[in-house]
């Protein structure tokens, strides 16, 4: 998958399989395997509404299992189950790299505006990456 990935060299490409009444999906870059990606899911679940019918379909992920919705009228489409979100504090030695590298390139990949509180934090949509708040002056 990892090899197919790279050579197709797409940002993400998903990777599907019947595994009973669900589809067992994973999810990699050119560089790697990663935990989730929306686009690729809502591009899953419009073939899978194209190929299988509309419906409801369970994906298992690696460390979860979600839903997509997937629409085959005259145009397709998808609404995804996203995994479950949640945040943390980001350590120290994380948050100083991040902003080291973010002078020659984009390590942060959210800026969170917040008024109420000062400390750096991670948060994810499933995987975690540095979020530097931003407080308004």
């Amino acid at each position: 998958m990892q090899r197919i990935a790279r050579e197709i060299g797409y940002s993400e490409t998903v990777f599907a399989a019947p595994m009973g009444k669900a589809w067992r999906v994973r999810y990699f870059s050119p560089a790697m395997e990663v935990p989730f990606c929306r686009h690729a899911t809502i591009a899953l679940g419009a073939i899978l509404a194209r190929s299988r019918g509309e419906g409801i379909f369970s994906l298992q992920l690696n460390d979860t299992a979600i839903t997509v919705e997937g629409h085959a009228g005259t145009t397709l489409g998808a609404a995804l189950q996203s995994p479950p979100t949640r945040s943390e504090p980001c350590p120290e030695d994380l948050l100083t790299t991040a902003l080291h590298l973010s002078r020659s390139s984009r390590a942060i990949s959210t800026i969170i505006y917040h008024r109420q509180s000062s400390r750096p934090v991670r948060g994810t949509s499933y995987w975690l990456s540095p979020a530097v708040i931003i407080l308004p002056r």
